[in-house]
């Protein structure tokens, strides 16, 4: 049984930037449940939420920062964010995407009305996307995609059962790093308990994509590229999300779950949609 010091679950954006930065001073396994990311169908349900690059490879390239995910600013070590954040501005850079660093305020939402959330979005074409990835995934000397973890026990240290093409290896590690994405809970859930994990009831999220023609008003007065509203009324939030102009809507499948989600990497359509 091989052992490394941590083992990264999930190779979406945040699976693949951890195993870089830890695979520079400690052995590290980067595991991915899904195909390389070229090899990925953009057309098959599996392959548009799972694979190497994350759930949003096939999107329309749209790269948004702050205040952009402005939970994530909220994190109280400011040293670890601004690290984070110029480790990422460097790779973005040597791939045509020059991102200034964060500036300004967030603004307050008034409960009961809506909220314009302004944040720079740029356009980065797939080719680069793929490039991208490709640095990251490759800067992790030990990783396998087409690899599901299938079970885990905590025995001391943590050993992950993981089935690779029909064939199941079992790997030791003191860290896990579970990068999964939302579209896990029904398979991880049950391992994470069975590690010792606890979870805790946050909040219901209900979510539908809207479609519509490009020149309707929902569109034509959404703001900027991915424009994006909020209205937080007591414990009610409504927000839209991955504004997608002349796109379309695609069914995604994963465990069991099945999504809607818009994307524009296509020839313009004359139709747009709106989480």
């Amino acid at each position: 049984m091989r052992r490394f010091d941590v083992v990264v679950v999930g190779a979406g954006p945040a699976g693949l930037s951890a195993a870089a930065e830890l695979a520079r001073d400690r052995s590290c396994l980067l595991l991915d449940r899904g195909p390389l990311a070229a090899m990925r169908d953009r057309n098959g349900p599996e392959d548009v939420l799972s694979g190497v690059g994350g759930a949003g490879l096939f999107s329309d390239g749209k790269h948004s920062f702050f205040p952009s995910a402005t939970a994530l600013w909220q994190l109280p070590d400011r040293d670890a964010l601004g690290g984070a954040f110029e480790a990422t501005a460097a790779l973005l850079r040597t791939h045509g995407v020059d991102v200034a660093a964060p500036s300004g305020s967030i603004e307050a939402p008034v409960p009961g009305e809506w909220l314009e959330k302004r944040y720079p979005s740029l356009y980065v074409p797939f080719a680069e996307r793929l490039a991208c990835i490709d640095e990251l995934w490759s800067a992790c000397p030990d990783r396998f995609s087409d690899a599901r973890v299938v079970d885990a026990e905590a025995a001391g240290e943590i050993e992950l059962h993981v089935d690779r093409l029909g064939h199941c290896e079992q790997f030791q590690t003191r860290d896990l790093v579970l990068a999964t994405g939302r579209w896990s809970p029904r398979w991880a859930r049950p391992l994470l308990e069975k590690l010792g994990a606890s979870f805790v009831f946050r909040r219901d999220e209900i979510g539908v994509r809207i479609e519509a023609p490009s020149d309707h008003p929902l569109f034509t007065q959404l703001p900027g590229v991915d424009g994006k509203l909020v209205l937080r009324d007591g414990d009610l939030e409504i927000r839209t999300f991955c504004t997608c102009r002349d796109g379309e809507v695609v069914l995604g499948h994963a465990d069991g779950i099945h999504a809607f989600s818009g994307r524009a990497d296509c020839p313009p359509t004359g139709r747009s949609n709106v989480g």
